[in-house]
Protein backbone atom coordinates (compact mmCIF):
# COMPACT_ATOMS: atom_id res chain seq x y z
CA UNK A 1 0.00 0.00 0.00
CA UNK A 2 1.09 3.57 -0.61
CA UNK A 3 1.78 5.96 2.22
CA UNK A 4 0.01 9.34 2.39
CA UNK A 5 3.28 11.09 1.40
CA UNK A 6 3.79 9.03 -1.76
CA UNK A 7 0.77 9.06 -4.06
CA UNK A 8 0.73 7.14 -7.34
CA UNK A 9 1.65 9.20 -10.42
CA UNK A 10 -1.23 11.01 -12.07
CA UNK A 11 -1.51 10.73 -15.83
CA UNK A 12 -3.74 12.99 -17.88
CA UNK A 13 -5.52 12.32 -21.13
CA UNK A 14 -7.52 14.82 -23.11
CA UNK A 15 -10.32 13.10 -25.00
CA UNK A 16 -12.31 14.90 -27.67
CA UNK A 17 -15.52 13.42 -29.05
CA UNK A 18 -17.65 14.50 -32.00
CA UNK A 19 -20.73 14.22 -29.79
CA UNK A 20 -20.74 15.30 -26.11
CA UNK A 21 -20.69 12.44 -23.60
CA UNK A 22 -22.15 12.82 -20.11
CA UNK A 23 -19.63 11.66 -17.47
CA UNK A 24 -20.12 12.60 -13.80
CA UNK A 25 -16.98 13.33 -11.77
CA UNK A 26 -15.16 10.23 -10.49
CA UNK A 27 -16.68 8.14 -13.32
CA UNK A 28 -14.71 5.11 -14.45
CA UNK A 29 -13.90 5.72 -18.10
CA UNK A 30 -12.95 2.73 -20.25
CA UNK A 31 -11.86 2.99 -23.87
CA UNK A 32 -11.69 0.03 -26.19
CA UNK A 33 -10.62 -0.58 -29.75
CA UNK A 34 -13.85 -1.34 -31.50
CA UNK A 35 -12.07 -1.56 -34.85
CA UNK A 36 -10.39 -4.80 -33.73
CA UNK A 37 -11.93 -8.09 -34.84
CA UNK A 38 -14.13 -9.49 -32.05
CA UNK A 39 -12.78 -13.02 -32.44
CA UNK A 40 -9.14 -11.93 -32.74
CA UNK A 41 -6.75 -13.13 -30.06
CA UNK A 42 -5.94 -9.57 -28.96
CA UNK A 43 -6.78 -7.24 -26.11
CA UNK A 44 -9.29 -4.60 -27.18
CA UNK A 45 -8.86 -2.47 -24.03
CA UNK A 46 -7.13 0.80 -24.93
CA UNK A 47 -7.23 2.65 -21.59
CA UNK A 48 -9.13 3.06 -18.35
CA UNK A 49 -9.17 5.60 -15.55
CA UNK A 50 -11.20 7.90 -13.33
CA UNK A 51 -12.55 11.27 -14.41
CA UNK A 52 -10.86 13.58 -11.90
CA UNK A 53 -11.35 17.06 -13.34
CA UNK A 54 -13.58 18.88 -15.79
CA UNK A 55 -11.88 20.45 -18.80
CA UNK A 56 -13.50 22.88 -21.22
CA UNK A 57 -11.35 23.47 -24.31
CA UNK A 58 -12.94 26.90 -24.84
CA UNK A 59 -12.02 28.30 -21.41
CA UNK A 60 -9.22 26.09 -20.02
CA UNK A 61 -6.69 26.22 -22.89
CA UNK A 62 -3.72 27.15 -20.69
CA UNK A 63 -4.49 24.45 -18.12
CA UNK A 64 -3.03 21.51 -20.04
CA UNK A 65 0.03 21.77 -22.26
CA UNK A 66 -0.58 19.91 -25.49
CA UNK A 67 1.64 19.14 -28.44
CA UNK A 68 1.30 17.60 -31.83
CA UNK A 69 3.77 14.92 -32.77
CA UNK A 70 5.24 15.73 -36.15
CA UNK A 71 7.14 13.50 -38.48
CA UNK A 72 8.99 14.27 -41.69
CA UNK A 73 9.62 11.50 -44.17
CA UNK A 74 12.24 11.58 -46.89
CA UNK A 75 14.89 9.44 -48.53
CA UNK A 76 18.35 9.13 -47.02
CA UNK A 77 20.85 8.92 -49.87
CA UNK A 78 24.02 8.81 -47.80
CA UNK A 79 25.15 9.07 -44.19
CA UNK A 80 28.08 11.28 -43.25
CA UNK A 81 31.32 10.02 -41.74
CA UNK A 82 30.97 8.02 -38.51
CA UNK A 83 32.13 9.63 -35.27
CA UNK A 84 32.77 7.72 -32.01
CA UNK A 85 31.61 9.66 -28.94
CA UNK A 86 34.07 9.58 -26.05
CA UNK A 87 31.46 9.59 -23.25
CA UNK A 88 29.56 6.42 -24.24
CA UNK A 89 31.74 5.04 -27.08
CA UNK A 90 28.70 5.00 -29.40
CA UNK A 91 29.19 5.59 -33.13
CA UNK A 92 27.01 8.44 -34.41
CA UNK A 93 26.77 10.48 -37.60
CA UNK A 94 26.35 14.24 -37.62
CA UNK A 95 25.66 14.62 -41.34
CA UNK A 96 22.84 13.13 -43.39
CA UNK A 97 22.33 13.61 -47.11
CA UNK A 98 18.85 13.02 -48.46
CA UNK A 99 15.98 14.11 -50.67
CA UNK A 100 12.27 14.90 -50.35
CA UNK A 101 12.53 15.96 -46.71
CA UNK A 102 12.29 19.77 -46.89
CA UNK A 103 11.04 22.39 -49.29
CA UNK A 104 13.55 24.78 -50.81
CA UNK A 105 12.29 27.73 -48.72
CA UNK A 106 12.34 25.86 -45.36
CA UNK A 107 14.24 27.57 -42.53
CA UNK A 108 16.72 24.82 -41.60
CA UNK A 109 17.80 26.43 -38.29
CA UNK A 110 14.78 24.92 -36.48
CA UNK A 111 15.98 21.41 -37.36
CA UNK A 112 19.65 21.79 -36.38
CA UNK A 113 20.55 19.53 -33.46
CA UNK A 114 17.48 17.28 -33.70
CA UNK A 115 17.88 13.51 -33.65
CA UNK A 116 17.07 11.63 -36.82
CA UNK A 117 16.44 7.90 -37.12
CA UNK A 118 16.30 5.76 -40.24
CA UNK A 119 13.83 2.91 -40.70
CA UNK A 120 16.72 0.54 -39.85
CA UNK A 121 17.20 2.24 -36.47
CA UNK A 122 20.43 4.03 -37.42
Amino acid sequence: SLSANKLPPLHWAKLEFLTPVYCPMDSLVIGSRLDTEVNANACRLAFSGRLVERYDAKTDNGKIKTYTKKEKVGTVCRLGDPFRRSDDNKVVRYEVFGTDLFKKETNMSQFVGLVMETDRGE
